[in-house]
């Protein structure tokens, strides 16, 4: 498996399913980070971003219209000294 990426795709409707993003991504459904799930991004313009395995995405940089990436998907991690717990 490689590195995860972010990839945005816009134009599936209301509820997009993992068949129809991978579909549009030209990947196979397990590419698709389950536990991320879709996220939708603007409800009004039907866009959405999932994590997808970058070693399954297409080899060449030209995708469908309405998809957007690979983004890089940086660890979110707390930030300082963390605060004492007052339990």
């Amino acid at each position: 498996m490689g590195e995860m990426v972010m990839m945005t795709v816009r134009g599936l409707g209301d509820n997009p399913t993992v068949a129809d993003v991978a579909k549009l991504l030209g990947v196979p459904v397990a590419a698709i980070d389950a536990k991320f799930g879709i996220i939708i991004v603007d409800v009004e313009r039907h866009i959405c971003t999932v994590r997808v395995d970058s070693d399954q995405l297409p080899k060449d940089s030209e995708y469908s219209e309405g998809v957007s990436g690979p983004y890089s998907d940086p660890k979110i991690a707390p930030f300082g000294t963390p605060e004492p717990d007052d339990g």
